[in-house]
């Protein structure tokens, strides 16, 4: 889905994890084409530098931090060197994660989901710590200096509102916690006038989040990266003012777009 450009985050400076691919690339580099500085940050040094390169041909200054959110020293260093580089910190995206298919994480990625007695401790904290405590990390290190009236953004997932079919607990509780965690933290933020929201794509996105499940046929790719960038660009945003503590699906927030014509105040 194309989106149009207004220049609506001029003047501001996002911080997005997990930036070097995926959703987090494509919401880095929206946001620097709307008008913001952009700090990137993840782990993988090459694939985020191209992220920063994206970003500074839309015009903007882009910084490339590389950083593991589950390290807190790299996280406090990692958000000590955007404020020195940009001096302020208006736009925060969590959107740093692994799933149950990560490479590395399970003795065979290519498996289907493991039931509860099949995960493995490993997986379990793995993807814990990445998924849920990661964003705990950035959000203490980031939050008491940034900007009044700023936003965060927690990158959930559909799964969390839908796991009736069993496996992969340890990721679909990540998520679940994560946007409980989003609901209080923007309770506590509310006086700072910073709105604290959630987003997923609300659509299974071909990314390489997915790229070493083989068989398909039980999370069909139904949409790109684009599908998150409205609802995305909408909270990050003016537009979104008094909008907190809610979850917003990409694929519906465009759907109802298109119908109403103005965008939902309310999350799902």
């Amino acid at each position: 889905m194309a989106v149009a450009m207004s220049g609506k985050l001029l003047g501001k400076v996002a911080l997005v994890t997990g930036a070097s691919s995926g959703l987090g690339r494509a919401m880095a580099i929206a946001f620097a084409h709307e008008g913001a500085d952009v700090a990137v940050v993840a782990r993988r040094v090459e694939a985020l530098e191209e992220t920063a390169r994206y970003c500074r041909e839309a015009g903007r200054r882009a910084l490339a931090i590389p950083c593991d959110v589950t390290r807190e020293d790299q996280v406090n260093t990692m958000v000590e060197r955007v404020f020195s580089e940009f001096g302020r910190l208006d736009i925060l995206v969590n959107n740093a994660g692994i799933g149950p298919f990560a490479p590395g994480l399970r003795r065979d990625p290519y498996r289907p989901l493991t039931s509860l007695s099949e995960t493995t401790r490993q997986e379990w904290e793995s993807i814990l710590t990445t998924n849920l405590t990661g964003p705990f990390l950035v959000l203490k290190a980031a939050l008491p200096r940034m900007t009044a009236g700023g936003c965060v953004i927690n990158i959930t997932s559909m799964s969390a509102r839908f796991a009736g079919a069993g496996g992969g607990g340890a990721y679909i509780a990540s998520k679940w916690a994560l946007e409980a965690l989003t609901r209080i933290v923007a309770e506590e933020q509310r006086e700072r006038g910073i709105r604290v929201n959630a987003l997923c794509p609300g659509a299974i996105v071909e990314t390489d989040f997915f790229a070493t499940v083989r068989d398909r046929t039980f999370m069909p790719a139904a949409a790109d990266e684009q599908v998150i960038l409205p609802a995305a660009l909408f909270l990050a945003s003016d537009d979104s003012t008094a909008v907190t503590g809610q979850c917003y699906y990409g694929k519906w927030f465009n759907e109802y777009l298109a119908e109403v014509g103005t965008p939902p105040r309310q999350g799902l």
